[in-house]
């Protein structure tokens, strides 16, 4: 009889428990969410690692770390770091510098040791600034919210995707039109359409930490490993990306130096 009371009593418990780490985590989704489309300013660090594969044919690894400032409106982003490449065993090391402001889009060759100048349209491509923008990334998680594990830390809240089956395609599809470049696989002769229908997801994993007190986002991450066969051949693709936030509304202005605007060489493509 005791042994059944105390079953009885871990299942109600177990049951209430969860009804209110649903609400919890309803009530912190949306204030975090509120926070972000109220956000007017960032500075972000990121470490972003990508590995290509294709067989014996080609193998290109990138990592990347780098440090960004950001502003929402009117949109403007100065972003500096790193790059090592290294494909088919043949190393490169870059530094890397960019503007974007509404003067222009503008980034530094340090093959030429000179800045370039990108046509207006490449303006208008907000790809990278989106990954840096956490109400873009909790809109990611949105509409698969039944597949989001919530947990309570002592100064945070942490979100994480635990979808399987059609929920982790559904949302495979949507990282990777947000965070993969699909100039890059137009090189492959595939398109994005392509992409999405012959895509085997072998992992995702997505996690962003919420500041207890603010509801501000403090960390992002995503680990992704999938393939994509294109072209009759199969396509390896691991990507791993870490973001911490390190300043919410703490920049006042962009503005492109004059040295740049003055020795910029224009650049279409």
């Amino acid at each position: 009889m005791m042994r059944k009371w105390m079953l009885s009593f871990v299942f109600v418990l177990t049951v209430s428990l969860a009804a209110c780490n649903n609400d919890d985590m309803e009530d912190v989704f949306t204030k975090a969410m509120e926070v972000s489309e109220g956000m007017e300013s960032a500075e972000v660090v990121m470490d972003i690692s990508q590995l290509l594969s294709s067989g014996e044919s080609m193998n290109l690894e990138m990592q990347s770390e780098m440090k960004a400032e950001m502003i929402v409106d009117p949109i403007a982003m100065y972003q500096s770091g790193t790059m090592h490449m290294e494909m088919d065993g043949f190393p490169m090391d870059m530094e890397t510098e960019m503007y974007m402001t509404e003067e222009g889009l503008f980034t530094y060759d340090s093959m030429s040791q000179s800045w370039i100048r990108l046509d207006n349209e490449m303006y208008a491509d907000l790809a990278n600034l989106e990954q840096q923008d956490p109400s873009a990334q909790l809109e990611l998680l949105e509409p698969f919210m039944d597949d989001v594990e919530f947990e309570e830390t002592a100064d945070g809240y942490i979100f994480r995707f635990a979808g399987e089956g059609e929920s982790l395609n559904q949302f495979s599809e949507k990282v990777l039109a947000e965070y993969m470049d699909t100039e890059m696989f137009a090189d492959f002769g595939a398109d994005i359409t392509e992409i999405l229908e012959s895509m085997t997801v072998n992992k995702l994993n997505y996690e962003m930490v919420i500041d207890k007190q603010t509801y501000e986002t403090k960390t992002f991450t995503m680990d992704l490993d999938m393939t994509v066969a294109a072209e009759g051949e199969e396509l390896s693709i691991s990507q791993q990306v870490n973001a911490e936030y390190t300043g919410i509304n703490t920049v006042d202005s962009i503005e492109v130096p004059q040295e740049v605007l003055d020795n910029a060489v224009d650049m279409s493509y």
